[in-house]
């Protein structure tokens, strides 16, 4: 079977890393995959894509009339680029590729899946892609979602056409030990995302710097890109957490990150599903988030792995969340050690068997 995957670009977001997995995954399984982007035919992914066929359409950037005559492109570029590689199913991740995809192979008979990565409920889209993505949407084969919150939006869809497909967790061979220092004697708060106002990182820097006196041998490191840099670096200075309190960028070898660390806090406002919290469950981390974020709520079990921060001031929640399991070796430990286990329910293998099984089912007539 050959399975084309389509996505606006590698960048080093989480759905962008999700693609790489699940390509690695099902080329390793001996699926035929092709991965499709409006990269320019240079760009470089993020993520590894070891013998993936690549087809670049360079339809990104661009000012002006250039900008515009690129996104114009876009839906004759997909649907000859499709015709091209003839795939037996479609898969296309994110909303606007989604209504993109969908239009471009109206009437093509191509099944297509799209799947949506982030919370519907949440993230801002503009007004005619809503109305696009309510008018397209039902055309396609099925519709993954990460959740069970995020497949409750979208009621408007037939329940058939609905799959709730969590995303691959790969086992962290090295363990963090939360309860004993690093080499340097120092204890790490880590937390990871883009550098974006909807993952709260500003109360998270606020409500370290409030405990940071107290706990001289913690740090906080933040990792990841994005607009926000400029006013979190601020924010640094401005609360005095020079030296204590680190951003420092995208790490590709986020695994590591992990397993030097000691606690993961996650302050997102909202999610799709938060992949890096579960790359820290999979590290051994004991977990800090918010109840009523879409996934955070599906993995961190208060008390049991971690602490869920209920309906409460959110620099408040995060500063008692932070002082209990700093101030805690053996809670950290503990908690790590069931956060470990929890997240064993999403190995690859097994969310690689639900996108094979899904595959089957949109390819068999009798299934549709």
């Amino acid at each position: 079977m050959h399975i084309c995957f389509c996505i606006p670009a590698m960048d080093g977001g989480g759905a962008e890393r999700t693609v790489s997995n699940l390509l690695s995954m099902l080329h390793d399984g001996g699926f035929h995959v092709t991965l499709l982007t409006y990269e320019a035919s240079a760009a470089v992914s993020a993520y590894p894509l070891p013998e993936i066929p690549i087809a670049r359409l360079d339809l990104l950037g661009g000012r002006g009339f250039s900008r515009i005559t690129k996104i114009l492109a876009r839906r004759r570029g997909i649907r000859r680029a499709i015709q091209r590689i003839d795939p037996d199913v479609v898969v296309s991740f994110m909303d606007t590729m989604n209504i993109t995809v969908l239009v471009a192979l109206r009437g093509s008979r191509k099944p297509v899946i799209i799947s949506e990565r982030t919370d519907p409920a949440h993230h801002y889209l503009a007004g005619w892609k809503r109305l696009m993505r309510r008018l397209v949407y039902p055309s396609a084969r099925r519709l993954v979602v990460q959740t069970q919150r995020v497949a409750q939006y979208f009621d408007w869809m037939d329940n058939d056409k609905l799959a709730v497909i969590p995303n691959p967790v790969h086992p962290n061979e090295n363990a963090a030990m939360p309860d004993v220092p690093g080499d340097d004697g120092r204890f790490r708060v880590v937390a990871v995302g883009r550098l974006s106002t909807e993952k709260g990182f500003e109360e998270l820097i606020r409500a370290f710097a409030d405990l940071s006196g107290s706990f001289p041998l913690w740090d906080l490191f933040i990792y990841g890109e994005g607009g926000e840099r400029n006013a979190l670096d601020a924010l640094v200075h401005s609360v005095g957490a020079e030296g204590r309190v680190f951003l420092p960028g995208w790490r590709s070898d986020i695994e590591q990150v992990y397993s030097s660390a000691h606690l993961m806090a996650f302050p997102s406002r909202y999610e799709g599903f938060p992949n890096a919290l579960c790359e820290a469950a999979a590290a051994g981390l004991p977990l800090i988030g918010f109840d009523g974020v879409c996934g955070v709520e599906e993995i961190i079990v208060d008390g049991e792995n971690g602490i869920l921060i209920g309906d409460t001031d959110r620099f408040e929640g995060l500063r008692a969340a932070l002082l209990t399991l700093m101030t805690d070796a053996h809670l950290r430990r503990s908690m790590g050690q069931q956060a470990g286990q929890k997240i064993s329910a999403w190995r690859p293998e097994q969310i690689a068997g639900m996108w094979q099984s899904l595959f089957e089912a949109v390819c068999d007539p009798g299934h549709r």
